[in-house]
């Protein structure tokens, strides 16, 4: 490599993001004298213009002209230019999402990757988007046309075994079992203290009639209210994890995704395994779902019914479509790329 440093700027939505963390782990297996250094926007004091001012004060001081820089949020100040590549992945979070769309401003898509000398483009979604929307400087960033790395990594055997074991660790009763993960992400709407798609569900039945070798596994508190009167007869075939497992884990672990999350159901649509969109708090990722294939949102009690009492493991024809659009498939390793371009 060049560097025996690589300067990663973790953002306030993601922190030091999975996708850092995936790349992170990769290159400290094959360059192992590689040493790190993180800027945490969050670590700044949250004050209205002055901590938007402060963070890019603190990101140029931060870093120097001779930093190869790594961002997964598009978090570069534009007038620091340093003598490296500058390299931003493009993982599918709501701000990403949400501008593709078209629900901000074009202007937003051409900061986010300014000043970059490379692109991990993640999807077609998300080329196409940033192509389209993101100006002249965009197009002539060199663009890598892979997935994003912890897209990858839902594809790599050791990374899914690794956290199977957290997993059945926390909860042994299902070991052995195919996991359906219904995932809430971020916060419910304030003064929600319901869902439509679980209000008069009736779990018993639902768990008495769930495909062989599967079972169900949740983050959300108000799924876990409706398994309060089972029987134990029901433990192997329900699971609930708040503590103890990171949603990485949990998504990388599971079979099939029932999800609300711009990052975790983009970068699973890369294993060519069941995904669909759960209405949850109107997140960019059930705008996606449900402007690019509706029939794959779980947004009542009967659609969620349904979803659970199919084929957990089918693919429809419209699923893999809409998953070919929204991540790249794992044939090219990012990371490795990523490497490379450092060697």
């Amino acid at each position: 490599m060049k560097t025996k440093e690589l300067t990663f700027l973790c953002g306030e939505v993601g922190g030091f993001s999975p996708d850092m963390a995936i790349l992170r782990d990769y290159i400290r297996r094959k360059e192992p004298e590689t040493d790190y250094r993180f800027f945490i926007s969050g670590k700044i004091s949250r004050t209205g213009r002055f901590y938007q001012e402060g963070i890019r004060t603190e990101e140029e001081k931060f870093i120097r002209p001779g930093d190869v820089v790594i961002s997964s949020e598009g978090h570069l100040p534009a007038n620091v230019r340093t003598e490296e590549e500058r390299i931003l992945i493009a993982a599918g979070y709501e701000e990403l999402l949400k501008n593709v769309l078209g629900a901000g401003s074009s202007s937003v898509l051409e900061d986010y990757s300014a000043n970059f000398t490379h692109i991990v483009m993640g999807s077609p979604f998300a080329e196409k988007g940033l192509l389209d929307k993101g100006g002249q400087r965009i197009s002539e960033t060199r663009q890598l046309r892979a997935c994003t790395p912890l897209a990858w990594s839902m594809t790599q055997p050791f990374y899914k075994e690794m956290a199977r074991k957290k997993i059945d660790s926390v909860c042994p009763q299902i070991r052995g079992k195919k996991i359906l993960f219904v995932q809430g992400s971020g916060s419910l709407p304030n003064g929600t203290g319901e869902l439509e798609v679980f209000r008069n569900m009736d779990l018993r039945r639902i768990l008495s009639e769930l495909k062989d070798g599967w079972c169900i596994l949740t983050n959300i508190p108000l799924f876990l209210e409706r398994a309060a009167n089972l029987p134990l007869s029901y433990l192997d075939r329900f699971a609930f994890i708040s503590k103890g497992a990171h949603a990485t884990d949990m998504t990388l672990a599971s079979d099939a995704l029932i999800t609300s999350s711009a990052l975790y159901g983009t970068a699973f649509c890369a294993t060519g395994k069941p995904v669909r969109g759960l209405a949850y708090n109107d997140s960019a990722f059930e705008k996606v779902v449900r402007k690019k294939a509706p029939s794959l949102m779980t947004e009542t009690e009967r659609q969620m019914e349904e979803a659970l009492l199919s084929d957990p493991g089918e693919v429809t024809p419209e699923m893999k479509a809409f998953e070919e659009e929204m991540s790249y498939g794992s044939e090219i390793n990012p990371c490795e790329e990523i490497r490379k371009l450092l060697a």
